[in-house]
């Protein structure tokens, strides 16, 4: 059980690298103390990443919120941020610091998520980058070393955060699609499983990703579906309200009713009295 932190801030550089690391750190099988509290310093910004642990999920508590993500996972850590450790489990993890006043253009240039945690995939090109990463740990102070982490550690950044874009465009894209498939399946009795389903996610999944790009939930987004689609049909069509309620999906008149009135604050007769020939209500 080990973990070092190395200062090379005060290292000699031989080339002008502009994203020079402060500090670096790893641990090997190190437990870190549960309820231990690490506050970040304000001209600190740190790219933890957490490659392995006796726990299948990490559930440190990050700025009063539950990580509750797997390992591998990276870890960004900015200034100010809390994180509890809650876990008595060994882990392994590199890091890397940055001044703060590199934040803004790391983020300019796309290598500084907005997320604050993400799993990612252990490639061979990014075992390869940790790989060197802890050959060099071993030879910080040799001529040049310095330098070689610093390109290490920024192409490690590139390579996480690549990765998570790529995951992020990935997953919009399946709920884009979903919100199509919805949209074709609006009036079928559907259950929120049954959903998540048809693009293979559990049911807790798909919500987590759904919220992540709509600002409702997926029953509310059916929900809006189905009450458009009565709206048009009161205005377009000579059909019951209780038939139309069928169409939609709606289990029960009452409850269509209720739910109509909320999203348009009259009731289906007053509706389509208000927007059609009132001998068609």
């Amino acid at each position: 059980m080990s973990g070092q932190s190395i200062k090379i801030s005060s290292l000699l550089r031989k080339y002008n690298f502009p994203y020079k690391v402060e500090n670096i750190y790893y641990c090997w099988r190190w437990i870190r103390p549960v309820d231990y509290l690490q506050i970040i310093d304000e001209d600190c910004l740190e790219i933890s990443i957490r490659l392995d642990c006796t726990a299948d999920i990490c559930l440190d508590i990050v700025n009063d919120k539950p990580c509750n993500v797997k390992f591998p996972h990276v870890l960004i850590k900015r200034p100010g941020d809390r994180i509890i450790s809650t876990q008595y489990e060994k882990r392994d993890t590199i890091a890397f610091q940055y001044h703060v006043s590199l934040m803004s253009e790391l983020e300019k240039i796309g290598l500084l998520p907005q997320k604050t945690v993400w799993e990612f995939k252990m490639t061979p090109r990014i075992e390869e980058l940790i790989t060197q990463f802890r050959k060099y740990l071993y030879r910080v102070y040799a001529p040049g070393v310095p330098d070689e982490i610093d390109w290490v550690c920024f192409k490690l950044l590139r390579e996480l955060s690549h990765q998570e874009q790529v995951a992020e465009t990935d997953e919009k894209i399946t709920m884009q699609n979903a919100s199509v498939w919805m949209k074709v399946h609006y009036n079928e009795k559907l259950a929120a499983e049954e959903i998540a389903a048809q693009y293979n996610m559990s049911r807790a999944t798909f919500y987590r990703a759904w919220r992540r790009h709509f600002n409702e939930s997926p029953i509310q987004y059916l929900l809006n579906l189905r009450l458009e689609a009565a709206a048009e049909m009161l205005r377009e069509t000579p059909l019951s309200i209780a038939r139309i309620a069928d169409e939609v999906g709606f289990c029960g008149v009452d409850a269509f009713h209720r739910k109509f009135k909320i999203k348009y604050g009259v009731t289906p007769g007053q509706y389509r009295a208000e927007n059609n020939d009132p001998d068609q209500a």
